[in-house]
């Protein structure tokens, strides 16, 4: 029986090993090639990756580690950490403050106002103190969303204590989880046999993978449920190390809380089963066996007991809601945003068949095998959709966390130009470069982690977070496309790829020569050798797709940082015939400056009347300092008023096709991104009537050109 265990236990190890080992080849090829990127309106392009770029991250990163071994003072930073447990446990605390201290700068910095899915939970939530339970129906939000009951039990459970919509104290929740994800990492590194180095880098890495702290900002379960996921991982260990029943019941607990607050988190439960059921059979701990029953049981609880729970408070029967064959059918769909990108095809059909659950199954079902067959009968079309759906999930380096933040948010405070400049297209595009080589840097250390890494009898334990990234892999494969939750996976390759630069920089500070039949495992390196040749044979002539989007994006971007069409400053403002902007008296009141209701009618004249242009957030205010008024356009005549946060008093400035001459555009509600501003044309556009009076024009009229001069 022994040597069955044992030949069971090498099986798991190395297909759990060469899946971790093709998916990581395979991300690294695509990320050599391509960079998934989103635009404001969440379409996805396919930019070219230059081998260049790529090449000179993996050699800083190789450059950083040779500095680490040759310079004497951080040698003995290094050695000192790694032997003082002391001051480790003190750096370990003030990295824990810091990243929570920069999270909670992020958040108080934009307070971002919950849209889409998250005010759908959070409104739900809140009726329910109304007695209105009109959301659970079969037609409403969460009767058929049924997945995010868990969540909204959660936002009722949180209004007691802070009220109903309080995001920001749910932002400042989502902090206090980000530092709890680094530290579970940190803590996952003792598994791993990390120094007390490595796990301080774990913690520092949070600093820098951006994307993490910009959800904060995300009114959702993500990173809640990630938190509760690695603390029952992490006690998991603990309970079959220690065999302290505390440790297995709180374990079960929170991967049960984990999965209600997030469905997506059941596969880390089903990681944890798997894990707990090799551990108990090769340690013949067959007792211990209670605590799967525990996890399974705590999870039957919170899946059941909440529908309960609901149902007699409403005192509604609910159904079972939209079918996740919905998800899968969409997944497979080239919808209009991307490769199995959110389409609406759940909702829609959803509501085709009545709200009946049993009906869209079968029609997803239908769907699923028509989409297989057009796949089997279109070979060169699978690849390509596969491969744009796996680079648009996992080779995208923001993870849709800027399309989250974009210019359509709403956010409580008017954020600062730092902020702006990160939801801005061209602010974008710098955080993605950056974003790529992180990203880079950590698949190529968690690779370097599998050629490197020395195999004990542990070692299956080492595998756990790897087994979950080919749990999260393979779902997303198939499921709805979307970076939010492929980047709760990716963050688990951390602490390998922190190991793995260990173990490199052990190898350089040997003296003697490299051994390298006993530090480089030469079968990984001959894998991962025939898997990058393969994949560039088998790419060579089908990869158009993957950089098919490069000139669009790059014009796109250029076309963002040049959005600012004036610079901010004083001018005036005139047309052909020489006339100038200026303003005059209401003629209907006495104008006095102590009048609620100031205003000031503007037309040409002789005598100009100097206009201060200030640009904001992609708009511009025209403010008139003598008169401490702002243009506003509310009628056909437009005039100057006094300062109302409001879209009429915003207008947009487009180059005409005449050097130096521009059209002035009213905005509107709607204009709120850099995708619908460049869109706007000058059908609808200040000019003037035959007496001088400005006014808007609309359709059929020549539009009128500007001129700006100092």
């Amino acid at each position: 029986m022994g040597k069955v265990l044992e030949l069971l236990r090498k099986m798991y190890e190395w297909v759990v090993t060469l899946l971790v080992l093709v998916i990581l080849v395979f991300l690294i090829y695509l990320s050599s090639r391509t960079t998934a990127v989103l635009t404001q309106s969440e379409h996805l392009l396919f930019i070219k990756e230059t081998f260049i770029f790529f090449f000179a991250v993996i050699l800083a990163s190789i450059l950083l580690v040779f500095i680490s071994v040759k310079n004497q003072k951080i040698s003995r930073i290094i050695a000192k950490i790694n032997s003082d447990d002391v001051l480790y446990r003190k750096l370990r605390k003030w990295l824990t403050i810091g990243l929570f201290g920069v999270c909670l700068f992020w958040v108080l910095n934009t307070q971002m106002i919950a849209r889409a899915d998250q005010i759908e939970i959070q409104e739900a939530s809140f009726r329910i103190h109304l007695g209105d339970f009109g959301e659970l129906l079969p037609d409403g939000y969460i009767g058929a969303h049924s997945n995010q009951m868990g969540l909204m039990l959660l936002s009722y459970w949180f209004s007691f204590l802070f009220g109903s919509q309080n995001y920001l104290v749910f932002q400042i929740i989502n902090c206090i989880a980000v530092s709890v994800i680094y530290l579970q990492l940190a803590g996952f590194g003792t598994v791993l046999k990390m120094n007390n180095f490595g796990k301080l880098l774990v913690q520092v890495s949070g600093f820098f993978f951006f994307p993490i702290i910009f959800f904060t900002s995300f009114v959702y379960g993500n990173l809640i449920g990630l938190a509760l996921s690695l603390c029952a991982i992490n006690l998991e260990y603990a309970f079959f190390e220690k065999k302290n029943v505390k440790y297995g019941i709180l374990s079960a607990f929170l991967i049960a809380l984990a999965a209600m607050v997030k469905p997506n988190f059941s596969i880390f439960m089903i990681g944890m089963l798997i894990y707990g059921a090799i551990t108990i059979a090769l340690n013949k701990s067959y007792k211990a066996a209670y605590y799967l029953v525990l996890i399974l049981l705590f999870f039957c609880i919170q899946s059941f007991g909440t529908r309960f729970l609901f149902e007699k408070m409403s005192g509604i029967e609910m159904g079972d809601g939209i079918s996740p064959y919905a998800f899968a059918a969409m997944g497979l769909q080239e919808g209009g945003l991307g490769p199995g990108w959110y389409d609406g095809y759940n909702d829609l059909s959803y509501e085709m068949v009545k709200y009946n659950t049993h009906e869209q199954r079968q029609m997803a079902i239908w769907n699923i095998k028509d989409r297989l067959r057009f796949f089997a009968d279109n070979k060169d079309e699978a690849i390509s959709f596969f491969t744009r759906k796996t680079a648009a999930q996992w080779v995208e380096p923001t993870y849709e966390s800027l399309f989250i933040l974009n210019e359509k948010s709403d956010y409580a405070v008017k954020y600062s130009e730092w902020v702006w400049f990160i939801t801005t297209v061209y602010g974008g595009a710098v955080l993605t470069r950056l974003g790529k080589v992180f990203q880079i840097i950590v698949l190529a250390g968690a690779l370097l982690y599998l050629i490197l890494v020395r195999r004990t009898d542990e070692y299956y334990k080492k595998l756990t977070l790897f087994m979950l990234l080919i749990g999260g892999f393979v779902f997303h494969f198939v499921w709805e496309a979307n970076g939010q939750y492929t980047i709760l996976f990716f963050i688990l390759l951390i602490p390998y790829a922190v190991c793995g630069y260990k173990y490199l920089r052990a190898i350089m500070q040997q003296s003697a020569v490299v051994n390298i039949k006993e530090n480089v495992n030469i079968p990984m390196v001959i894998v991962v050798a025939l898997l990058i040749i393969l994949f560039s044979v088998f790419y060579s002539v089908r990869s158009e797709f993957l950089t098919a989007d490069s000139v669009p994006y790059y014009d796109y971007v250029a076309q963002s940082k040049n959005e600012v069409v004036i610079p901010d400053g004083k001018y005036n403002i005139c047309v052909d015939s020489g006339k100038k902007l200026t303003a005059v008296p209401d003629s209907t009141k006495e104008y006095a400056f102590d009048d609620d209701d100031r205003c000031m009618y503007l037309e040409l004249g002789n005598e100009g009347i100097t206009v201060q242009i200030k640009n904001y957030h992609g708009r511009v205010r025209f403010y008139i300092p003598e008169k401490n008024l702002y243009l506003q356009h509310d009628g056909e005549k437009i005039k100057a008023a006094d300062y109302k946060d409001t879209v009429k008093q915003l207008f947009i400035i487009k180059e005409s096709s005449e050097p130096g001459k521009y059209y002035i555009i009213p905005c509107q509600k709607g204009i709120d991104t850099f995708d619908e501003r460049k869109n706007v044309t000058p059908e609808r556009c200040l000019g003037y009537d035959t007496d001088g009076n400005v006014i808007m024009m609309d359709d059929g009229e020549s539009p009128v050109k500007w001129e700006f001069i100092k």
